[in-house]
């Protein structure tokens, strides 16, 4: 063993280490080996920290190729943190290890399938620079832990038939694609898939009753989410940024629940329900939810966001003791399409702005053409006594409430017109659009749906947006103009789906589909970088979100300021100045943030205000 051992020290630069192995020495006595009682290796560590356990501490500075070790009685491997490269060996006699951790390496190529492991509990090759597809690990029986994340994997997930105990299975960012796996292991805990190209409904997660956390956001995944009902024990469930679709049963049942992310999808109908004591964040942010439901008996509930529904004031009642951030309640799209009133002159009309509850705390503003007008009744219906010819064009309402006082909701556009015997159809005919933006630093651009369409200037034209984007959200300014604000560093193609109807002959429409590109901001003169991964996990990384350049030349940034934007563009952390100590908590609480893409502004002056932007992955 100790020959075997100075051939790996002398091909991982032993040198170079940053804790040296005195080779003049007694085997036992070198930094990271651990022995049985017959004296043969049993544990080799080298992730930074002796001890012969997972505690991942940068490494201990080995450089090269990994040797295919002949260790027969080697029972655990922790190299994590280091520089190796090359492939991966197969490692064909290491009969009796239970643990292989590689992670965190510059390992290259394709995944050994490891068969003469049998007695493997947990493979950890998670960031590296691996490609090709995962094995099925089939002669892997007792597999515990699969960590692949953060590789350059392709190809389907398998379903891992022969894997009983497999326990928790990390494959979030790297390219796989295919069908959601059927998995046949019932013993699954953890299950996170986020960043990856996955399709399809994820009925099959029925089996899995056992599942405590859950993140699949970021995928192309479709369906109803009725499934997790069936799935008692779960704690975490992150399915941001899919497809998911539908109405969903109430999650009463869901009782050791502590987050929920069902952000940019398209779930309608009721808010779903809960009832967990331990409760402590639910992002519903970006989907078609339109009506309330009552949440009671949920102490620890901290952070909620239902900004980006249809959701009118009467439903955000309920919630008002949560939704005290703006930001928590805004961009409710109320999908109303306009109405023609055709009318006699001479006619008394009443327009009633909703059919919704009345509320005492609404304010009602009515406007003619875009002028405020003041003929309301006390339940905030504009009343025309006599209609003149002066009275027709088009009528809005702006509503807003006092408990939300930064969200404005507008009712349908009432088009009052003049009654005519003459009958014509029009049809609109769109075409697809196709724009492209420089970076801009405040992530705000305008375009107009309608400059390619053809729509006939003597009809009136209802404009609705079909598919919310999955980033950033869109506002209506006027007539065919519209705004995307995106998050702060945010580059890349955003595509939604909108549809123009005949006001007055609903059933004559047209959708078109748009592509919107942002280009990446131009590079600047600071060659410095923020990290793009972060994971306020002692086990993996630091505990706080550091800045290398900040930490080792503080003088150089005077009132460093950091600002966190999740994917709507909503800021989550605002700290002014900025000493290294974000914790992945939103805003000042101690409320950890689910996991997903955030977005970052990192600002300080210098001869001048100074900025850097970019994206991050928070890590659970």
């Amino acid at each position: 063993d100790s020959l075997m051992l100075v051939d790996f020290y002398q091909k991982t630069n032993g040198d170079g280490w940053i804790i040296k192995w005195d080779l003049s020495q007694p085997i036992d006595t070198w930094f990271g080996v651990e022995l049985n009682d017959s004296g043969c290796v049993k544990c080799l560590d080298l992730d930074g920290e002796a001890g012969c356990n997972a505690q991942k501490k940068g490494g201990n500075g080995l450089k090269g190729s990994m040797i295919d070790l002949n260790l027969p009685f080697l029972e655990h491997i922790f190299l994590a943190g280091n520089q190796l490269n090359g492939e991966i060996p197969d490692f064909t006699n290491l009969p009796y290890l239970l643990t292989l951790q590689l992670s965190c390496n510059r390992f290259t190529g394709t995944i050994p399938n490891f068969k003469n492991m049998p007695r493997l509990n947990s493979l950890e090759l998670d960031y590296n620079q691996l490609t090709g597809k995962i094995p099925d690990f089939n002669q892997l029986g007792n597999l515990e832990n699969l960590y692949l994340s953060n590789n350059q994997l392709t190809g389907v997930v398998p379903n891992f038939d022969n894997l009983w105990n497999l326990k928790r299975l990390y494959l979030h960012k790297n390219q796989l694609s295919g069908e959601f796996p059927s998995f046949s292991a019932k013993a699954l805990e953890r299950l996170i898939l986020f960043d990856n190209q996955i399709e399809g409904s994820i009925i099959s997660l029925s089996l899995q009753k056992e599942l405590t956390h859950l993140n699949l956001s970021n995928n192309r995944l479709s369906g109803k989410l009725n499934v997790l009902t069936q799935l008692p024990h779960l704690r975490s469930v992150v399915l941001g940024n899919n497809d998911f679709s539908g109405e969903m049963a109430s999650l009463e049942p869901l009782g050791n629940l502590v987050e929920i992310d069902l952000s940019n999808n398209k779930m309608s109908g009721s808010i779903p329900k809960f009832k967990s004591p331990i409760l402590q964040t639910v992002l519903l942010t970006n989907n078609h939810f339109d009506k309330s439901t009552d949440w009671k008996d949920l102490p620890a509930l901290s952070i909620c966001s239902l900004s980006g529904n249809s959701l009118w004031f009467d439903d955000l009642m309920p919630y008002k003791n949560w939704l005290k951030v703006a930001s928590n309640y805004e961009k409710q799209t109320i999908s109303i399409k306009d109405t023609l009133v055709e009318v006699h002159l001479g006619e008394k009309i009443i327009l009633n702005p909703s059919s919704r509850e009345l509320i005492s705390s609404n304010i009602y503003k009515w406007y003619h053409d875009g002028q405020q007008i003041n003929s309301m009744d006390e339940r905030g219906n504009l009343i025309i006594e006599k209609t003149k010819s002066a009275d027709l064009g088009t009528y809005y309402c702006k509503i807003t409430n006092t408990n939300f006082p930064s969200l404005e909701l507008s009712s349908r556009q009432f088009i009052l017109a003049e009654k005519s015997n003459v009958e014509v159809k029009v049809a609109p005919i769109l075409e697809n659009d196709h724009w492209v933006f420089d970076y801009d630093e405040h992530s705000v651009y305008n375009f107009d749906l309608t400059e390619n369409d053809l729509l006939s200037s003597d009809e009136y034209w209802d404009i609705q947006i079909l598919s919310i984007p999955d980033i950033g959200v869109i506002t209506s300014l006027e007539e065919g103009l519209f705004e995307l604000k995106v998050p702060p560093g945010f580059s890349g193609i955003i595509d939604f789906e909108y549809e123009v109807c005949n006001v007055k002959h609903g059933n004559l429409c047209d959708a078109g589909i748009v592509e919107i590109e942002i280009n990446k901001p131009v590079n600047d003169q600071y060659d410095f970088l923020l990290p793009g991964n972060f994971s306020p996990n002692k086990s993996i990384h630091s505990e706080t979100y550091i800045i290398p350049a900040l930490a080792q030349n503080p003088a150089l940034f005077t009132n460093p300021q950091l600002i966190i934007y999740n994917r709507n563009g909503q800021p989550v952390f605002d700290k002014k100045p900025y000493e290294n100590d974000w914790q992945g908590t939103y805003l000042d609480s101690n409320v950890p943030l689910p996991m997903g893409i955030y977005y970052y502004q990192f600002i300080w002056e210098d001869e001048g205000r100074q900025i850097k932007t970019g994206s991050l992955m928070l890590i659970r």
